[in-house]
């Protein structure tokens, strides 16, 4: 997936009434994540994760979330 439709996608841009033009990672969109490793090998889905977050600069926190903590909460564990 070209990183232009990535950044559509996981930016906010600039404000309705152009206050501001800066362009910021909307992580509430990414807290909704949930880690999968059916396709394609778990190393490279790892790595374009890694990647990803790298690129957007979501915070440990946030990381945590979508690799663990989603399932957690969905499994029940």
């Amino acid at each position: 997936m070209p990183y232009s439709l990535l950044k559509i996608l996981f930016c906010k841009s600039a404000e309705i009434n152009l206050r501001t033009t800066e362009e910021v990672t909307n992580i509430a969109l990414f807290k909704k994540f949930v880690f999968g490793s059916d396709s394609p090998l778990p190393e490279v889905l790892i790595e374009f994760y890694d990647n990803l977050f790298n690129v957007f600069n979501v915070d440990e926190e946030t990381r945590k979330t979508i690799m663990c903590r989603n399932a957690r909460e969905i499994l029940g564990l």
